[in-house]
C-alpha cells in the first residue's frame, strides 16, 4: 500500500484541511483486477482524520482487499453545513468524492463506492450515503448517533459526558443556530424513510456494542430502519463505544458488502531442495 497524510484547499471550507490517503499500489499480497474501490471513514466527535489511521486497522483492511481509503476530518460539525461555520456537509457528500476522482486513479462507479464511520461518524456516513445515494452504493455505521433530533434536544443533559465536551449546546448552536431547528434532511429517520422509497438508495450495514452508551438508540433506529425497503443489515455484539468494537465492525462491514479478499498466489521459497 501507498500511504499519505497531508492537507489539501476545500473551496467548501475556504481552507486547507486534513486528508490520510491508502492507496493500492504494489500487488504483493491480493490481486487487482480493476480500478480500486473507495472507502471513505468517518470519524468520530473527539478524532480527526488521524483517528482512523492510528488506532484502527483501516490500512491493514485496504490492503487486503485492494481498496482505496480516504479519511477526511470535519472538526465537531457534525456533518453539517454549519449556520456559523464551515460548509462540512457539501465538502464531504460533493467536493471531497469530485476530489478523490480527480486526483486519484480510482472506480467511479457508485457500486464500488462505500462510506463509514464511528460515533458522529455513523451519523455522518448516513447522512452523506443517503443524502448523496447517487454516488454512494454502499454505508457502514458502527455505534452511530442515529437519532441527531433526540441528541439536540437532549444538548443540556448530554453537556460534559464522555467525549462530549463541557461546550456542546454553544456548539450545536454555531452548527445548526441558535433556534436549534434541525434542517429536515439532517434527520436520519426522515431523509432514509423518504431515499427508500427512491430506485437507487445504498446497502446500509448498521452496527453496535450491547454493552455501548447509546446501544438502545441504535436498537430503535434498526427497528425503524426493518420497517422500510432497504438493503439492510444490523448486528450487534457485546462491546462498549471504543476501537476494539469499531476495528470488528469495519472487518465484518468489508465482509458483507464485497466478501472474502481474492488471494494471490505467492512466489514463496522452494518446498524441497533441489540437487546440483
Amino acid at each position: 500500500m501507498a500511504c499519505f497524510q497531508g492537507n489539501i484547499y476545500s473551496k467548501a471550507l475556504s481552507m486547507e484541511t486534513q486528508l490520510y490517503v491508502s492507496m493500492p499500489q504494489d500487488g504483493r499480497r491480493y490481486a487487482a483486477t480493476e480500478l480500486p474501490r473507495v472507502l471513505i471513514l468517518l470519524h468520530g466527535v473527539s478524532d480527526n482524520a488521524s483517528g482512523w489511521a492510528r488506532r484502527s486497522q483501516a490500512d491493514y483492511f485496504a490492503d487486503k482487499y485492494g481498496i482505496a481509503v480516504f479519511i477526511p476530518e470535519v472538526q465537531r460539525s457534525f456533518y453539517q453545513d454549519m449556520r456559523y461555520g464551515g460548509a462540512y456537509y457539501t465538502y464531504i457528500s460533493d467536493e471531497l468524492p469530485n476530489l478523490i476522482k480527480t486526483m486519484f486513479l480510482v472506480s467511479h462507479r457508485r457500486e464500488d463506492w462505500t462510506v463509514a464511520g464511528l460515533s458522529m461518524g455513523g451519523y455522518g456516513s448516513m447522512r452523506v450515503a443517503f443524502g448523496r445515494s447517487d454516488i454512494f452504493g454502499y454505508c457502514g455505521a458502527f455505534s452511530a448517533g442515529c437519532d441527531i433530533r433526540w441528541i439536540v434536544e437532549n444538548r443540556e443533559i448530554m453537556n460534559g459526558t464522555g467525549d462530549i465536551g463541557n461546550n456542546f449546546p454553544n456548539e450545536l448552536a454555531a452548527t445548526i443556530g441558535t433556534d436549534y431547528q434541525l434542517p429536515e434532511d439532517s434527520d436520519l429517520y426522515q431523509l432514509v424513510s423518504k431515499v427508500a422509497k427512491a430506485e437507487a438508495k445504498p446497502a446500509l450495514y448498521l452496527a453496535c456494542g450491547t454493552e455501548d452508551i447509546i446501544y438502545q438508540m441504535n436498537v430503535k433506529f434498526k427497528n425503524f430502519c426493518q420497517t422500510l425497503p432497504l438493503d439492510f443489515k444490523y448486528e450487534e455484539w457485546p462491546g462498549v463505544h471504543d476501537w476494539d468494537f469499531w476495528n470488528v465492525a469495519l472487518e465484518r462491514m468489508l465482509k458483507h458488502f464485497l466478501g472474502e479478499p481474492q488471494k494471490l498466489e505467492m512466489n514463496g521459497f522452494p518446498t524441497e531442495s533441489k540437487e546440483a
